[in-house]
């Protein structure tokens, strides 16, 4: 991962380069802009030659001016530099994130993606505060370190052990401070969304006032986090401004004894206090930076527990399945898990022109093996054969092409009905979407509202039995080798689940259909079942010849629903 992250930073790394080298030249057009100031004003009392003074008036609004340039010139590159990088950043952690999260899954505080770009939003704009000043500080104090060296061995050592103090030791305990603060922005956010989620469910059972006292006490607590937050940088800005005015005594303590002993002139004593001072001023503000870190480090913490995928080792099946050159698919000892195993030892063929039931309780895994079957999700032992060749020899992508899945969590787009099924089928044509509507005996609603009808986000604005007909609608749109429907009959009344199974059966007669149910009462409708309890396969085989079988796992199920 360091090598990967080294090549999406090789394209900036000269554009920061430069950004330090313009930081640097800010900082010192700001550190000369106070110098000559302070030259210019105790030598006016002196009453030097006119030429002088006009050089130094010029020498003052230069170094204004430069400053000006050069922090603009500062900000742009880092900015352009933050930018190029955390966009090239954001895509590869989300490369990353998806590869290792299980599909489609939720956390605690809220959406996966909007966790992830705000985790990597903070990074950047922590990395733009917090990157850049400590390193042209040092390269600036160093600057000025040498010019005063050739003035006084014990400046340069002051200066040394400012810049130590400074941005060595200081930031080290700031940081440690950081590390005993609890994210109870986390908690306060986790607590309020989840009242707001289940606020329907606190008032139907009249927990409401309960809740509102967790609630107010995740507010409480986040005020008391805030509040000692804000009473820890207060702190660490006091403690940097006494070390600053210490060191502000020191050195004008030790140019008092210069003067005295006529080492050097007052003017010139007074010019190396305020350029000191200015360099003191910009160390001393780089502990206070720690903040940006410590938040930058959190984010990054919240990023790696998604990219984490600790992967569950089972034992291999015993038993040995052969290739079937007839099916179109062969799944072969596949197994998948992350923190627990969702998918053990399965093996199974599917058909062209047939129909597979696959039933099991709710957790058995039957979403998951959708999500491997379509290579959401990737297995870690197994192999899977379409058309007789191996996974692992197909770009995701092409073998992606020869599936139309339908999931139970299947998003619908804020834009048209049309549109949504472009977004799938982009040369798709108007009389495709309407046959496909038809097999899902959708098409009364969207002949009132037409194919320009706009849907919003994740189809709020239809029933949930209309949504989940939509999204069957544009899964059969086109014809594919693999047709998977999980839990299709969901939201369907007994009537209607019965009409679409029929006409899907009568309407499809080439493709291989595996339909995901826990209800047997549809087993009819299918040439083949399989059946899975706690994530593998328990039985498999023709329907027929199961039921003729009262020992068989389906024969006792159908009996145990009164089905037979």
């Amino acid at each position: 991962m360091i090598n990967e992250i080294k090549t999406i930073s090789r394209p900036v790394i000269f554009i920061l380069s430069v950004a330090v080298l313009v930081g640097t030249l800010a900082g010192l057009s700001s550190i000369s802009l106070m110098g000559l100031s302070a030259w210019l004003i105790a030598s006016a009392a002196l009453q030097p030659p006119l030429y002088v003074l006009s050089l130094a008036i010029v020498g003052v609004r230069f170094c204004g001016i430069m400053r000006a340039v050069f922090r603009y010139l500062e900000r742009y590159l880092s900015h352009k530099a933050g930018f190029v990088l955390f966009m090239r950043f954001r895509v590869f952690m989300l490369a990353k994130i998806i590869a290792a999260l299980p599909f489609k899954r939720q956390s605690s505080n809220g959406d996966v993606f909007t966790i992830i770009v705000e985790a990597i939003d903070k990074i950047r704009d922590s990395f733009l505060r917090f990157f850049l000043p400590p390193i042209t500080a040092t390269l600036g104090c160093f600057i000025v370190m040498i010019w005063s060296g050739f003035y006084s061995v014990l400046l340069l050592c002051i200066l040394f052990v400012a810049w130590l103090v400074f941005v060595v030791i200081m930031p080290m305990i700031v940081w440690r401070l950081y590390q005993k603060k609890s994210d109870n922005d986390l908690i306060l956010a986790e607590s309020v969304l989840e009242f707001y989620d289940g606020s329907k469910e606190l008032y139907a059972y009249n927990y409401i006032e309960g809740k509102l006292k967790n609630t107010q006490q995740a507010i409480n607590d986040y005020q008391d986090y805030r509040k000692e937050h804000f009473i820890l940088k207060s702190k660490v800005e006091l403690s940097c401004e006494i070390l600053l005015g210490l060191f502000i005594v020191l050195v004008l303590s030790l140019l008092i004894s210069f003067i005295n002993d006529g080492q050097i002139t007052a003017v010139m004593a007074i010019t190396f206090l305020l350029t000191i001072q200015s360099v003191l001023e910009i160390l001393a503000a780089i502990p206070s930076l720690m903040e940006h870190l410590d938040e930058a480090k959190r984010s990054w913490l919240s990023l790696k527990s998604f990219i984490n995928k600790p992967k569950i080792q089972s034992k291999i099946n015993s038993n040995i399945y052969l290739k079937d050159d007839d099916a179109i698919l062969n799944v072969v000892n596949i197994n998948f898990g992350y923190n627990e195993i969702l998918c053990k030892d399965m093996s199974f063929y599917l058909y062209k022109g047939q129909k597979t039931l696959l039933v099991g309780s709710s957790g058995c895994g039957k979403s998951t093996l959708f999500y491997v079957l379509t290579r959401l999700l990737d297995v870690f032992s197994g192999d899977m054969y379409l058309q007789g060749k191996s996974y692992t020899q197909w770009d995701k992508e092409d073998w992606r092409n020869h599936f139309a899945p339908s999931f139970q969590e299947h998003h619908i787009f804020n834009i048209s009905i049309r549109d949504n099924f472009k977004i799938f089928y982009p040369d798709i044509s108007d009389e495709e979407i309407w046959q496909a509507l038809d097999k899902v005996q959708f098409t009364a609603f969207v002949q009132q509202y037409g194919l320009d009808y706009v849907l919003e986000s994740d189809g709020t604005n239809l029933s949930g039995g209309q949504k989940h007909r939509l999204q069957l609608a544009m899964c059969l749109a086109r014809k594919k080798d693999i047709i998977l429907l999980d839990e299709p009959t969901a939201g369907l009344d007994i009537v209607s689940a019965h009409k679409f199974l029929n006409r899907l059966i009568t309407i499809d007669k080439e493709s291989a259909i595996l339909v995901a149910s826990h209800d047997l009462s549809i087993v009819d409708y299918f040439d083949n079942i399989i059946i899975m309890e706690e994530q593998h396969i328990i039985e498999q085989g023709k329907i027929k010849s199961l039921m003729q079988d009262e020992q068989s796992q389906l024969f006792k199920l159908m009996k145990y629903n009164n089905l037979i």
